[in-house]
């Protein structure tokens, strides 16, 4: 009861911020979960107040999941802040949320922010009751209180994290207790693909990657949570890239299915042939006319989803032209000048290691995505993500030319869509306001 109301006292931590540490031992015997509040929001009266009471206890690391190094562990480390403690007996989680599945989507975009205890565990030894040398009964309560209050306090130092996923299969991430890292359920594609990228010139614009660790008989790649950086409202926007969202080697049949034919005519009733509607389509016809509905096939991407504060747009499917496109650039941007030429520093940057990369020479990249981040700070970055469809090629893929269904050459379309990306974000400036 007290983490909740730690959570959603708000107010109460506001007006705890600008009370001395003497008031602030008041509102700890009369309203424990206001000062819990107080303290998950860093006020400077409960930190002296807890720091006269508490001795920091070291963390000691439990159990880890496999994959990588073990992370920095210390007072203020992002472990220290996220480690169980006695004084609650029982999980604590942030209050977040996430969006429902794209079944239509293997991209996703996602940070964990709430504890996870299947994942890894994480224990921090506390000093007895005996050992603060405290007489009375009050003094013990006293003590426990304090406990109590610390543990809020090292669980939440100064911001409240979330969890956030713009698209992709709801039970595809878990959370782990320490903030930095998620875990995501691949293939083993992509577990190639990201080890692969770890000695690539692509290194510093993709998660970092810490190997498979094992949950509930399932395998997950544990990446990098590339949100817990930024600080306050957290603004995200996901492009995927390329002329097609579908493999090759999906689309090799040339079987009709009435099935494909139905979807079809639940998107467009009037897109079929007289033959079709009597025989059915091919995987390959269903795909390639979903993909031109939006802008994937003229632009070489499409906007997947965004998320502007508290509110996320997944209804792109049907965004096409150009224009639209670059409506949603502008939604996404709210005129922040700063945040845009972050961004087009960023992708010069991205689109230099593309062309050193011996990854992207070899690779047909169809589903990945490029994130873009900023947050209140105009704190801004962007990041290649997601490569469960990407797939290694004896000889160099054509990224710049479009797919063929009579000439599979592997041609993604990768660069034409980043181009324009690049392109329309130009045109979002002041400078093109008249044009």
């Amino acid at each position: 009861a007290a983490a909740a109301a730690a959570m959603t006292a708000g107010e109460e931590a506001g007006r705890a911020n600008r009370t001395s540490t003497a008031s602030f031992e008041r509102m700890a015997s009369t309203s424990p979960p206001a000062a819990a509040a107080a303290a998950a929001a860093g006020s400077d009266a409960a930190a002296s107040w807890i720091a006269e009471r508490c001795r920091t206890p070291p963390l000691e690391n439990a159990s880890q999941g496999s994959g990588g190094t073990s992370p920095p562990l210390g007072p203020g480390s992002p472990t220290d802040r996220l480690a169980p403690h006695a004084g609650f007996g029982g999980p604590l989680s942030s209050c977040g949320s996430h969006s429902d599945a794209d079944c239509d989507s293997d991209s996703a975009s996602a940070v964990a922010g709430k504890r996870e205890s299947s994942v890894s565990t994480y224990s921090c030894s506390t000093v007895d009751d005996d050992e603060m040398n405290l007489a009375s009964s009050a003094g013990r309560l006293r003590w426990r209180k304090a406990k109590r209050l610390y543990n809020v306090y090292r669980l939440f130092p100064r911001k409240n994290i979330s969890w956030v996923q713009l698209a992709g299969h709801a039970d595809g991430f878990r959370q782990v207790q320490d903030p930095r890292w998620i875990l995501k359920l691949g293939t083993e594609g992509e577990k190639v693909c990201l080890e692969t990228l770890m000695e690539d010139a692509l290194r510093p614009y993709v998660p970092e990657f810490r190997g498979l660790v094992r949950v509930d008989e399932q395998d997950f790649l544990q990446m990098e949570n590339l949100l817990f950086k930024f600080k306050g409202a957290t603004n995200v926007m996901d492009c995927k890239l390329g002329c097609r969202t579908f493999l090759e080697s999906e689309v090799t049949s040339t079987t009709t299915r009435l099935d494909l034919l139905q979807k079809m005519n639940e998107l467009d009733r009037h897109e079929a042939t007289m033959q079709e509607k009597q025989n059915g389509i091919t995987k390959l016809r269903y795909l390639m006319f979903r993909d031109s509905l939006s802008s994937t096939s003229s632009l070489g991407f499409r906007v997947e989803a965004i998320r502007v504060g508290d509110q996320s747009d997944k209804n792109f499917k049907r965004v096409r032209s150009r224009a639209d496109v670059k409506q949603k650039f502008l939604n996404f941007l709210h005129d922040n000048e700063a945040v845009r030429h972050k961004f087009l520093a960023r992708l010069e940057d991205i689109r230099a290691a593309l062309l050193k990369s011996e990854f992207f020479k070899t690779h047909e990249v169809v589903g990945s995505s490029l994130l873009f981040i900023y947050d209140s700070l105009h704190d801004a970055n962007v990041f290649i993500i997601d490569f469960g469809k990407t797939t290694r090629r004896e000889e160099p893929v054509p990224h710049t030319t479009l797919w063929r269904q009579d000439n599979l050459n592997h041609a993604d379309g990768y660069l034409l869509g980043f181009d324009n990306i690049v392109s329309i974000l130009r045109s979002c400036g002041p400078e093109h306001d008249n044009k």
